[in-house]
């Protein structure tokens, strides 16, 4: 398990950006992110987690946003998406 990061760097928040990138169009429509959370729309989730962080360069303190997008790719590689 991943432990929670208050801050992360322009460079580690890109790499983040783009394997999502590379991997929009596999998205799945649905995907429950943790025990509380749900997206019905995954991609519209992800599309809007990643305008917000890219609003908000350089400033990386924007760490739940970064924290749900990371929760959101551990769910997906648990599912085999790599």
């Amino acid at each position: 398990m991943r432990t929670y990061q208050p801050e992360y760097t322009k460079t580690f928040r890109d790499e983040q950006i783009r394997w999502f990138e590379e991997r929009m169009d596999k998205l799945p429509q649905e995907l429950q992110i943790n025990e509380y959370s749900r997206s019905r729309d995954l991609t519209f989730t992800v599309k809007a987690l990643i305008r917000t962080l890219q609003a908000n360069a350089p400033s990386v303190t924007f760490s739940g946003y970064m924290e749900t997008l990371m929760q959101i790719k551990d769910r997906l590689i648990e599912q085999g998406m790599e």
